[in-house]
């Protein structure tokens, strides 16, 4: 499930928080460029693009020639995996 952006907002906000607190504690100003690293701007974009998608996730990386008569996208189907938001199991294929 993709975090919220809130919990993304709140994460980021801690981290950054803590940065900032140790640079004082060591009587530094603190680089603001280096103060949000790679990461917090990956689980930020995540988090943005998380909202942008208005369907559901494909449960394949390729187009199937037929996928109607698939053995396992047809159980995929039958037993509703579907990735949606709140499925408890996700499927996820590998090339």
């Amino acid at each position: 499930m993709a975090p919220r952006i809130q919990d993304t907002a709140h994460t980021v906000k801690e981290k950054f928080g803590n940065r900032l607190y140790d640079a004082l504690l060591k009587g530094q100003i603190p680089d603001m460029n280096s103060i949000l690293d790679r990461d917090d701007f990956t689980i930020m974009k995540r988090a943005i693009y998380a909202t942008q998608r208005h369907t559901l996730p494909p449960v394949t990386t390729h187009n199937m020639i037929d996928d109607a008569t698939d053995p396992i996208l047809s159980n995929v189907r039958r037993i509703g995996l579907f990735n949606s938001r709140n499925d408890r199991v996700k499927v996820k294929s590998r090339k």
